[in-house]
């Protein structure tokens, strides 16, 4: 079962000990669409039915606070009232994930080649993340730019892409960094000034976009709304899907340095006004207020 699921069930039969207690669900995601998104149930089937009607009457619990427009979208047609529902946003910490100088130290002990433009990615290397995209977009950056050097960091299927990467002859330029301690993420993601985000999820937020805004890099993404509304105009949108769009964004930032800075610089300022943990709390903060 959904850990959200198992949450809520738990604190459903807390509420019968504890009447009085004031209960929050913070919901991250639809149960149904990531369901279906991942090839566990199909959309005709009596689960995937059984699975629909439980999570609307689950939504209409508690109070719910979720991360973007689309999640409240879906909570509306949950039949979950305006008076019971909140969007509250995803936070970074700008005050770790922050603008820093090029590692040469690390780049040095990676293999990544400062004297090349460079292009980053991190998170899971799902085909829902987008992953089987971003290295047919990287295929075509290669193609037209064959200096570029592509940073990976993250997991699993390392092994599957390092394949699709031989297949496309692009594995020179393409390193794989697999886990990283996350302590160190800021200086990792110093390595790069063009950040990748292909997810292609509907409903499901994207937490690597709010370290590269931190962080001031220009971020290349799937124009879907919940990407949309963490970058407003702050990023650089691909067709949704379209892999050679991506790549041609892609390109568009290695060919336009001084506008991808400025672009930075702009998504440094929205996380600090509007993304910041202290923003954020200051949401939750009143919801709590009004429970």
């Amino acid at each position: 079962m959904h850990i959200c699921m198992k949450a809520l069930v738990i604190a459903r039969f807390c509420k019968f000990f504890f009447p009085r207690r004031k209960y929050l669900f913070d919901m991250q995601g639809s149960l149904t669409g990531e369901t279906l998104q991942h090839g566990f149930v199909k959309k005709d089937s009596l689960f995937f039915k059984f699975l629909s009607w439980f999570e609307k009457q689950i939504a209409n619990w508690f109070f719910v606070i979720t991360q973007s427009d689309s999640m409240i979208e879906e909570l509306k047609s949950f039949g979950v009232p305006e008076s019971r529902r909140r969007n509250v946003h995803d936070g970074v910490d700008t005050e770790k994930f922050h603008p820093v100088s090029f590692n040469h130290e690390l780049a040095a002990k990676l293999g990544v080649d400062e004297t090349r433009p460079r292009v980053l990615y991190m998170g899971l290397l799902e085909h829902y993340q987008g992953a089987d995209l971003m290295f047919d977009a990287f295929k075509h950056v290669y193609e037209k730019n064959p200096l570029v050097q592509f940073i990976v960091i993250g997991f699993p299927n390392i092994d599957k892409y390092k394949n699709q990467c031989r297949e496309y002859g692009i594995q020179d330029s393409v390193l794989f960094l697999g886990k990283i301690d996350y302590t160190a993420l800021t200086e990792y993601l110093s390595l790069a000034k063009i950040a990748v985000a292909p997810k292609i999820s509907l409903t499901e937020g994207d937490g690597k976009i709010y370290n590269y805004m931190a962080m001031g890099m220009v971020t290349v993404a799937f124009d879907r709304s919940v990407s949309r509304e963490i970058l407003g105009d702050t990023g650089l949108f691909a067709e949704f899907g379209n892999a050679m769009d991506l790549a041609d964004k892609i390109l568009w930032a290695l060919n336009h340095p001084a506008e991808c800075e400025s672009i930075g610089n702009k998504a440094r300022e929205r996380a600090i006004e509007n993304l910041s943990w202290d923003a954020v709390g200051k949401r939750i903060d009143e919801v709590y207020q009004l429970l």
